[in-house]
């Protein structure tokens, strides 16, 4: 928006309006009414030719004699209505006509509804509007509005049906799926409908029906180029059309979802359930209900409670019909909650039978989880590659984001780092285009990678992009907003970066997210093992510390830390055990768990094995850490 512009600049706009100079007199007051406003001082030369108040005179322009007072509005919209009075009945019906439309219109479009060539060319000679190829476009967003503002309501609603018929008829609908969403819905807005359709229910109906139809179709449309904010406000207009209609609060839902947004997805899910009573319908929204939360699990500042969760769980598998999609959606969320392998493998069965190939990518994510939460990582690795089998029949990117996202943590936890490291950055090109929150998640899980591989000056290249990304995610919650700045501030303070350590601490503080300790308490009981701050450590140690390594997503980073801080603390009968556990050959956590046990056996061929392993799977930083915390021992 251009600012208030000064004499001398208001000067040069009028000569460049008139194409002349302005007597004196004349610029005076008009430079003085616009108050330097150059779109006011356009409109207001425009009304005073138009009024003929201003005149061609000796080569120039000037005021009609006697003139003292221009007569005009303190407004540009005031200044814009008097313009339009001024226009005959039919062009003020053609602009009319045209405000409805947009910003812009075809000829051919206007002619469906109302004027002739020679009212176009009125509005185009008095500067209402622009004929730009091969459309009119009005000169400014304001002079639109106030055109549709000055038609009566009734009318207002007639012709965006019209238009919106006229627009239907073309062969490429879905090209404009939007255009036909918008001017269907408006056409039986609430708040006109009856007014404007008395009498005529038959009609209203007609239209309301296909304003549903387009508003869904635009929504789908929307989903599927992952226009998510646009989809959910399109449902939402259609629900003040059908409140009680259940499938479009289940759209709003689903869309709620993938757009990370929790509270509205649990609302409209909620409000979904509440406007059915069948068993079968209730049982696939319990189901989604159920798995999207446990799925999605972070998108809340606070944890959600698991006594909701599995209620809803517990109502899904209830409800659901046998070997249905709802039944392999709920025992896939019952695995999740319990790594029960052979609840896993029933959903598998079911899932395959059915040949759901989404259904069957997340039954193996929960094959996959339960072998990883016992620390089977190449078992978890074996379940995690059989996803990605199922990719060429998947078209949801979402869906196919989070086979390379898990994909990646599992490589990583098997041992294969150069397959993680392949993998994550295939997952980062999938989903940083997708939303501002998918951004979050390839940031969060690239950090989560690299901070495993004690990749410091990588993870300190991305700080600027992170920062960023959370910063444009604020408006849906997740845990991997703070989480991805403290693997930062972990970076920073092993760079020896105090000050920037300190400023992305508070940054977390700041988000105030809660119930997370599981992903949040590592990085800050590595930064707490920095400072030599043992109480910390073993505070976060007691709060959360058995959690550490539940998660699918940073518990090898976890538990490292972990070992770190039961070493440090002298908790050596603890840490031996762990490790002990954590020792599988070939894998990720394989050398933590070797230099864990040679540092509480003081046994020095162990740590050395450590090292070995360290360098062999191609940790750098960690054997050379390890040899710096040999020489300390």
């Amino acid at each position: 928006m251009l600012g208030p512009l000064g004499d001398e600049e208001s000067g040069e706009l009028v000569e460049r309006v008139l194409g002349a100079p302005l007597e004196d007199a004349a610029r005076e007051l008009v430079l003085r009414q616009a108050g330097g406003n150059p779109f006011f001082l356009e409109e207001l030369l425009a009304g005073l030719i138009e009024r003929q108040l201003l005149r061609r005179r000796n080569g120039g322009w000037a005021l009609g004699r006697g003139t003292r007072d221009l007569g005009v509005p303190d407004t540009v919209h005031a200044l814009l209505a008097a313009r339009i009075d001024l226009l005959s009945s039919s062009a003020k019906e053609a602009l009319g006509a045209a405000a409805v439309i947009g910003r812009s219109c075809s000829p051919a479009g206007l002619a469906s509804l109302v004027g002739t060539a020679a009212e176009l060319r009125t509005l185009v000679e008095r500067g209402f509007v622009r004929p730009t190829e091969p459309e009119l476009v009005f000169k400014h967003a304001l002079t639109r509005d106030v055109a549709y503002d000055s038609l009566p309501k009734a009318r207002r609603a007639r012709l965006h049906a019209s238009y919106a018929d006229w627009l239907e008829q073309d062969g490429t609908r879905d090209a404009r799926a939007g255009a036909l969403a918008y001017h269907f819905s408006e056409a039986v807005n609430p708040a006109i409908a009856e007014l404007a359709w008395r009498g005529e229910e038959e009609q209203a109906q007609r239209l309301r029906l296909k304003a549903l139809h387009w508003l869904r179709r635009a929504a789908e449309l929307a989903v599927g180029r992952f226009d998510l904010e646009d989809a959910v406000a399109l449902l939402h207009r259609a629900v003040e059309l059908a409140p009680d209609e259940m499938e479009l609060w289940r759209q709003i839902g689903q869309a709620s979802a993938l757009k990370f947004d929790g509270e509205a997805f649990w609302a409209a899910m909620l409000k979904a359930i509440d406007l059915t009573a069948e068993p079968i319908v209730l049982g696939e929204l319990y189901a989604e209900l159920a798995f999207e939360s446990n799925m999605r699990g972070a998108m809340w500042r606070k944890h959600p409670d698991h006594t909701l969760v599995e209620n809803w769980l517990d109502r899904a598998l209830g409800f659901a019909a046998p070997g249905s999609r709802a039944h392999a959606q709920g025992l896939v969320t019952k695995a999740l909650f319990t790594d029960d392998t052979e609840i896993a493998d029933l959903a598998i069965a079911i899932a395959e039978r059915l040949q759901d190939a989404e259904v069957i990518s997340y039954a193996y994510w929960a094959r996959s989880g339960a072998a990883f939460m016992t620390c089977d990582y190449v078992t978890a690795y074996e379940w995690a590659k059989r996803r990605f089998t199922l990719t060429d029949r998947l078209t949801d990117p979402d869906k196919i984001a989070h086979i390379h996202y898990y994909g990646a943590t599992a490589a990583l936890a098997a041992g294969r780092l150069e397959e993680a490291d392949t993998l994550v950055r295939k997952h980062d090109a999938i989903a940083s285009r997708l939303s501002p929150h998918h951004e979050v998640h390839a940031l969060g899980v690239l950090l989560m990678i690299e901070e495993a591989l004690g990749h410091w000056d990588e993870i300190h290249q991305l700080q600027a992009r992170t920062e960023r990304a959370v910063a444009e995610n604020e408006g849906t919650p997740c845990v991997l907003n703070p989480r991805s700045l403290l693997s930062c501030a972990v970076a920073c303070a092993e760079l020896a970066l105090e000050a920037e350590t300190s400023r992305l601490e508070a940054s977390v503080a700041a988000l105030g997210f809660e119930g997370y300790g599981f992903w949040l308490h590592p990085p800050v009981a590595h930064l707490a093992l920095l400072r030599g701050d043992l109480a910390q450590a073993q505070q976060l140690l007691e709060e959360s510390g058995e959690t550490w390594l539940q998660t699918m997503d940073s518990s090898l980073y976890g538990g490292a830390t972990r070992l770190d801080a039961l070493v440090a603390l002298g908790r050596n009968e603890e840490a031996e055990a762990e490790a002990t556990r954590l020792a599988a050959p070939g894998t990720h956590l394989e050398p933590f768990a070797l230099r864990t046990l040679g540092f509480v056996r003081g046994d020095p061929a162990l740590v050395e094995g450590s090292i070995d392993r360290f360098e062999s799977l191609g940790l750098d930083w960690h054997a050379a850490k390890t040899r710096e915390l040999a020489v300390r021992a």
